[in-house]
């Protein structure tokens, strides 16, 4: 996989758009480049939600995929698992209260090795896992399976909208002007990582300001993730709420000096 980052580029290419923008950042006495910055941290709010999984709250919805993915490489059972006699294969209780053995190198024991064959198995389109023959299939515990799947969501869950996030909050570091608009701290907080995984930087292109909203994940570009129309629709939405907060904010103003 490539790991170039995925590189949004937002700038005033929409020309009733671009007029009502500038109007109304004239209107509250900001420049063109405050404007785009703006309109940046909008669009990386709604990029970030618009990402797969769909939504502001699709924690849950990571978390039962991942669960699925495993059951399709992995059997489970209940309680703990014994060596057998011999040291050939872990012995365990099935579901019925009989019991059942499986070789010891079919048998997984610790997190990581859980996580790294239902890594392998990510073979399916989306990077999702194809189910498994019941003969191909690996063992551990219901405990260790849960645990491992824990810390698997935990560390990897909304990465790709943690990307945008972090592009939205560089570019809104920048602004100069009065009440900057920020992605705010509890907006999707269950995404962000420790990890800076986005970022932002801006340009001129014939006297127009221009922001690249930097995506550093490289799978934050495949259709399956965040298709062109969610793109598209992104920076539509982040220019619309844009607008909406200026003329917002300059009512307020026109009312405090009546």
């Amino acid at each position: 996989m490539s790991k170039a980052p995925f590189v949004l580029k937002s700038h005033f290419d929409m020309k009733s758009l671009e007029k009502k923008l500038k109007k109304v950042a004239d209107s509250y006495n900001e420049s063109q480049e405050q404007a785009v910055k703006r309109w940046g941290v909008s669009t990386c709010r709604v990029l970030a939600i618009r990402t797969q999984a769909f939504g502001k709250s699709s924690a849950a919805k990571q978390k039962k995929a991942m669960w699925k993915d495993g059951r399709r490489v992995l059997f489970t059972h209940k309680g703990t698992a014994k060596p057998s006699k011999t040291g050939r294969s872990m012995v365990f209780k099935t579901d019925r209260g009989g019991k059942s053995g499986v070789r010891t190198d079919k048998y997984l024991t610790s997190i990581p090795e859980i996580n790294r064959w239902i890594q392998k198995n990510r073979t399916g389109r989306n990077r999702r896992t194809v189910k498994l023959p019941p003969e191909e299939k690996k063992v551990c515990s219901d405990a260790m399976f849960k645990k491992a799947i824990a810390k698997k969501h935990k560390e990897t869950a909304g990465m790709a909208k943690d990307g945008w996030l972090d592009a939205g909050d560089q570019i809104s570091k920048r602004q100069k002007g009065k009440k900057p608009v920020k992605i705010g701290a509890g907006f999707m907080g269950w995404a962000r990582k420790p990890k800076k995984l986005g970022s932002a930087k801006e340009s001129k292109r014939r006297f127009r300001s221009v922001a690249h909203l930097i995506n550093h994940l490289s799978y934050s570009s495949l259709k399956y993730v965040l298709k062109q129309s969610d793109k598209n629709r992104a920076i539509q939405d982040g220019l619309t709420n844009t607008l909406q907060w200026y003329k917002f904010s300059i009512r307020a103003e026109n009312k405090k000096k009546k």
